[in-house]
């Protein structure tokens, strides 16, 4: 459930939940617990494996966040 801003627009989610692919369970846990919460997004990683990452470099914090999803299934990202 999103919320609605005063002025009847929906407002973006503070809270991005990435959860890894592997994880279903997790997501579907999260997503019916959560689900009323509107604050946060819960989402499954959509990455997909690369070698040499376009711009020709490692993203900021792409490996801490690829670590975090393999040991915990999932990542908590606040949004500004």
């Amino acid at each position: 459930m999103m919320a609605v801003a005063a002025d009847g627009r929906g407002s973006e989610p503070r809270i991005l939940i990435v959860v890894a692919r592997e994880r279903r369970d997790l997501y579907d846990y999260l997503e019916h617990h959560l689900a009323d919460v509107d604050d946060i997004k819960i989402v499954l990683d959509r990455r997909m494996a690369r070698r040499d990452p376009p711009g020709g470099g490692e993203r900021r914090g792409r490996e801490d966040t690829t670590d975090e999803l393999q040991q915990r299934g999932f990542v908590i990202i606040h949004l500004l």
